[in-house]
This record gives C-alpha cells, structure tokens and sequence, in this order.
C-alpha cells in the first residue's frame, strides 16, 4: 500500500507493509525514480494493491509524523515502525545514523570508525544511498570530510534544506 503527500520539499511517496513503513521517496526531477534506493524501495503491485488495514494504519501514523517533522519537530520521526531489508553492514550504518541527533552531523568515516569498519567510508555512503527511508532514518546527517555535504540521492539543494529545518547552517 502507499500513498502521495504534499510537503514543502515536493511530492513523497509513503509505502507499508503490515509491518511498518518500506519506502519514502521524495520526488527529484534529477533522478529517474525509483534509484539506488534498496530491495524494498519499489513501490510495486505487492504494496499498492494491498488492503491491508495495518499497512494503512503505518501509513497514516508516518503522515502524521511526518508532517510534524516538516514542521520543525525533528524527533517526530523516530518512533515510526519500519519494515525495511539490507545487509548487515547497511543495518549497522542505518542503526548508526539514527544515533546522530538532528542538528548534528557526522563524517561518513566517523560513522566506518563508529561500526567497527574504519576504513568503509565509501561504503558507508554507498549503504546512506541505499537507505529505503531517508528522514526516518537520517542519512542526510552523513558529511564528507570537512564538512562537505558529500552526496544525497535526492539532490543536495534537498539535503541542505533538510540540515536548514534541523537547524544546521
């Protein structure tokens, strides 16, 4: 199941399980959706033509959450159920960005060093790109050295602005 909201960085698509929330994804007219983004990132027949009414009720509660967090409420976010797959190299980075509060940044080798992988700072981006659910876990934390913005799948005007509403320059 999924559903289209309107937020002031564009068009997100929310997509469920019964579990928990599988995807977001907000629009970026630079790439050509859906990219880079992890094995349950595809907003496939499997969710949409799902009446599941738990996979309703995640939906909803991300909405809310979500809109909370557009509003400048950073911690609404956090306690949004998941239903997402990786290896366990991207579990342990995606469980690594979740420790980064919002207002705070961390360079992608801070978070190899923090996973027990000091040398995996390329992999540590390539494991940011693949998150499935980018705001509720917050690669947009992640930095280069020196504080250069690095990458972001969804454009970096889009992750500037994420680190704006969090109160970063």
């Amino acid at each position: 199941m999924h559903k289209r909201i309107r937020t002031p960085f564009g068009s997100l698509h929310i997509a469920a399980s019964e579990k928990g929330i599988s995807a977001l994804s907000l629009d970026n007219p630079n790439l050509s959706p859906p990219r880079r983004r992890g094995p349950n990132y595809k907003l496939d027949s499997r969710l949409r033509g799902n009446d599941n009414g738990m996979a309703l009720k995640w939906i909803r509660t991300a909405e809310s959450s979500l809109r909370r967090y557009f509003k400048g409420d950073s911690r609404a976010v956090r306690r949004i159920p998941l239903d997402i797959k990786g290896t366990v190299f991207q579990k342990k980075v995606w469980q690594a960005l979740k420790q980064i509060p919002a207002g705070k940044t961390r360079s992608y080798a801070a978070i190899a060093k923090c996973i027990g992988h000091p040398k995996a700072f390329r992999a540590v981006g390539t494991a940011c790109g693949a998150n499935p659910v980018a705001l509720v876990i917050p690669c947009h934390r992640a930095v280069g050295s020196g504080q250069s913005l690095g990458g972001f799948a969804w454009g970096i005007q889009k992750k500037k602005k994420l680190l704006r509403l969090e109160n970063l320059p």
